[in-house]
């Protein structure tokens, strides 16, 4: 912010020396006139619109971040159920295993 304040004086400057030299043809610059207060006064409420705007940046940035870590969040509980899932598969088909060689079991057994 501090070079932005920085061109703004400088503009100050440069148009209130503009303003005298057309008025006056000299270098002399009131330093009470009412194009300085009002330039001033625009400065000011450009610097309070820059704080505004930088507050609602901040606003955004932390608004994102809770965002960011929701998703992470939920990627995260996703993950662990799609674990669990495959977990839960690799037991069926063992129990499918299990239950096709006890079946093939009986089978031998009733054929003896």
């Amino acid at each position: 912010m501090s070079f932005i304040r920085f061109v703004v004086f400088v503009a100050l400057i440069l148009t209130v020396a503009a303003g005298q030299l057309a008025s006056h043809g000299s270098a002399q610059v009131d330093l009470n006139s009412d194009t300085r207060r009002s330039l001033e006064a625009d400065i000011l409420e450009y610097e309070r619109l820059l704080a505004n705007r930088e507050q609602e940046l901040e606003d955004i940035k932390a608004a994102l971040g809770d965002t960011a870590s929701e998703l992470a969040s939920r990627i995260a509980e996703r993950d662990a159920v799609s674990a669990e899932l495959a977990e839960r598969r690799r037991e069926r088909e063992q129990l499918n295993a299990q239950i096709a060689e006890l079946e093939a079991r009986l089978a031998a057994t009733e054929t003896r």
